[in-house]
């Protein structure tokens, strides 16, 4: 397993800590302040760089580290990290870094919130544990799968919103995947949200010179029950359906498909290979196919959708140019006479007689009629308009002064205004607001109590002069009129 060295630039500054903070999800790492890097670097094979970065000048002392050290990192894994407020300019800096000393394989991360860490710190620890010396993969595989054929239990984790489980449970283990026969628990949050899950089987402890153990990462699927499946699982326990019957709850099978092996085995050093060795399965395989395959096949529904919609779009355009056209291919102009003529079957125009009566010209407004209305005081809209009429541009004035004085005439006469409205305003403020009351009954000179226009809403209202959240005492001119 590679080791790494995680050195900063500045202690007790914003770089250490984030670098103490990488150190936990890297792994096997080693934290320093760049003046104290060692000078044996023989056991490392990554290195991280944690810095402030405000520029081109940033983190010189970094920099002169990578270039006195530049033939022991040729062959290693190299992270830099910077942190600040703007990544502009951070990966020129990690290029002409790359530049400077001939390292042409360094990975720039940039931190510009604490809640990425983490993200970068998963990253940088999935380059830095990936094996130096891989395992041929079929040689691997075969050593996996023969320590799993070993055991029968597994530890068992899901999780879902902060809830986190680990249950250790018998595996059945078959067509390279796991089932678990239960009769249900918590396990099942996490499934049943998420459908993942994450395993452990492991030899007994004996020492660090002697370890061997496998993590997998899984998708958890509930098999349905009572399916073929369900009878085959079990069937390997013998367990019959008149069996089931007479047992007092019901038994499920969840079927633990895994994705991805992290298989650590010291004695694979022996073998000039890494102790850690981390495989894909098949199935996470076919996944990335069947992924690939989902999005070439979206992608070209997409194009043939496209094309379709262009097809009709030009057919539209070219069916529209034929009907809407006259027999003479000319097009009238907008808002002339010819314009107005009615089009017949195939493109022919009509008589412009016959197209006249089929045209119902927009009816007027009754000036007389509509003025009396307006006098008695109705303003109802559906006086006005009944769904059909509509005003033109035409209807109330074509130019001719006679015409325009059978109009009702709707200007305001400027003895009608009142000189000083805004004193009626001011009165109209200081009354209660709870005082509801028509227009007429204020120009009345008995006006009814202020309990009598009260609206009857209030009489089963409980207001609590108390309640902090309203007080009438802030309404101005209340306690006046109280």
């Amino acid at each position: 397993m590679v080791k790494t060295l995680l050195l900063y630039d500045g202690k007790m500054s914003s770089a250490e800590r984030i670098a103490d903070q990488l150190s936990y999800l890297i792994g096997n790492a080693k934290v320093l302040e760049v003046a104290d890097a060692p000078a044996d670097l023989g056991p490392y094979k990554g290195f991280c760089f944690v810095f402030n970065f405000y520029g081109a000048v940033t983190a010189g002392r970094i920099r002169s580290f990578i270039a006195e050290h530049t033939e022991e990192l040729q062959k290693s894994r190299i992270a830099m990290v910077g942190i600040g407020f703007s990544d502009m300019g951070f990966m020129k800096y990690v290029v002409d870094v790359e530049k400077a000393t001939g390292l042409t394989s360094i990975e720039g991360y940039f931190l510009s919130s604490d809640r990425e860490t983490n993200r970068v710190g998963y990253e940088i620890g999935r380059m830095m544990q990936e094996a130096v010396k891989p395992l041929d993969e079929g040689e691997l595989l075969a050593d996996i799968d023969a320590f799993i054929r070993k055991h029968s239990t597994l530890a068992l984790a899901t999780a879902t919103d902060g809830y986190v489980r680990c249950t250790p449970l018998e595996f059945n283990y078959m067509n390279d995947m796991f089932f678990i026969i239960t009769e249900g628990g918590n396990k099942f949050r996490g499934i049943l949200d998420n459908g993942r899950a994450s395993a452990a089987i492991y030899d007994e402890y004996g020492s660090m010179q002697e370890c061997k153990g496998l993590q997998i990462l899984m998708d958890a699927q509930v098999v349905p029950y009572g399916s073929k499946e369900y009878w085959t699982v079990m069937g390997t326990k013998k367990v019959t359906d008149a069996d089931l019957g007479r047992m007092p709850v019901n038994l499920f099978v969840v079927r633990l498909v895994p994705l991805k092996y992290e298989y650590l085995d010291t004695a694979l050093s022996k073998k000039g290979c890494d102790a850690h060795q981390t495989i894909v399965t098949r199935f996470m395989k076919d996944n990335w196919k069947a992924g690939a395959a989902f999005a070439e096949e979206s992608s070209r529904e997409t194009e043939e959708i496209g094309s379709a919609l262009e097809e009709a779009a030009d057919k539209f355009a070219e069916e529209d140019g034929k009907t809407t056209s006259p027999a003479n291919g000319s097009v009238p102009e907008p808002h002339s006479e010819d314009s107005f003529m009615e089009v017949g079957e195939e493109g022919t125009s009509l008589p412009e007689e016959e197209a006249k009566e089929e045209r119902e010209p927009a009816p007027h407004i009754d000036a007389s009629y509509e003025e009396e209305k307006l006098s008695d005081g109705e303003t109802d809209a559906g006086d006005f308009y009944d769904g059909d009429d509509f005003y033109d541009g035409d209807d109330f004035y074509d130019g001719d002064d006679d015409e325009l004085e059978k109009k009702p005439d709707l200007r305001v006469d400027d003895d009608d205004l009142d000189d000083e409205p805004h004193v009626e305003a001011e009165q109209d403020l200081k009354k209660s607001p709870f005082e509801f009351y028509d227009e007429e009954d204020t120009d009345s000179a008995d006006d009814t109590s202020d309990e009598e226009n009260a609206s009857p809403i209030l009489d089963d209202m409980d207001f609590d002069d108390d309640d902090d959240d309203f007080d009438f005492g802030d309404i101005d001119g209340y306690e006046d009129e109280q």
